[in-house]
């Protein structure tokens, strides 16, 4: 079984609530392989940074 589920490369995705929304998106990322790298949560600026340390993609 291939252990790859998928890539994405370069994916910005504009939402109204990173926290909201991460409660989608985290679990799909998960199941494609990537790994939260970074996050952001307080401030007027929020973001999640998610990649795949196998695929040097941090």
């Amino acid at each position: 079984m291939n252990p790859h589920r998928g890539l994405l490369h370069h994916l910005n995705i504009n939402v109204s609530s990173v926290l909201r929304s991460s409660l989608f998106y985290g679990p799909v990322l998960r199941y494609l392989g990537y790994d939260l790298i970074e996050a952001k949560h307080d401030g007027d600026y929020h973001y999640e940074d998610w990649g795949r340390w196998e695929l040097e993609t941090r």
